[in-house]
């Protein structure tokens, strides 16, 4: 349960409403990040442009969050059982969207929306699931800003391969 299953959830609704080309991406992220990025601008361009996409996409990547906080909550069971005295520890998911925000000359802001909306939704649930446990402890992952200076674009976020992963 990491930020990997978001990232599959959001591929996921991506890949289902039709928006984006699975294999595609996969061939485009193996050369150059600014070439997966023009793909992803164009590609996402019809988020502007209906409604009806917009509308799907959301429905779907809904349902992929549903199935995330089902298994959050029969992960934790089990771990609690298997340790019902041991302290558990659910780091909640580093919102890296927040400051991301820029694909250099469009606005997505609808994609990170939907994106920050779904990281504070599941951070807000992890903090509840834990309550319900008196081992289980609920910590705040930071934001973006902690590792990538305000308007930090996507593309330059990819190229800096050594700081891509920290707070995750």
């Amino acid at each position: 349960l990491g930020i990997n299953d978001l990232t599959a959830a959001l591929v996921n609704a991506l890949y289902a409403t039709g928006l984006i080309d699975l294999d595609k991406i996969q061939q485009l992220s193996l050369s150059d990040p600014s070439t997966l990025a023009d793909y992803l601008k164009n590609a996402l361009g019809n988020l502007q442009q209906s409604p009806d996409v917009l509308g799907n996409l959301i429905r779907t990547f809904n349902s992929e969050i549903v199935e995330i906080r089902t298994n959050a909550r029969e992960v934790l069971k089990d771990v609690v059982a298997l340790a019902p005295t041991a302290d558990v520890v659910i780091v909640g998911y580093h919102k890296a969207v927040q400051t991301l925000r820029i694909i250099p000359g469009t606005d997505f802001s609808a994609i990170f929306d939907i994106a920050d909306a779904a990281l504070v939704s599941l951070n807000d649930f992890y903090a509840a699931l834990a309550d319900e446990y008196s081992n289980v402890h609920y910590v705040d992952a930071p934001d973006a800003s902690v590792f990538f200076p305000a308007g930090t674009t996507l593309v330059e976020a990819l190229k800096n391969t050594d700081k891509i992963l920290w707070g995750i």
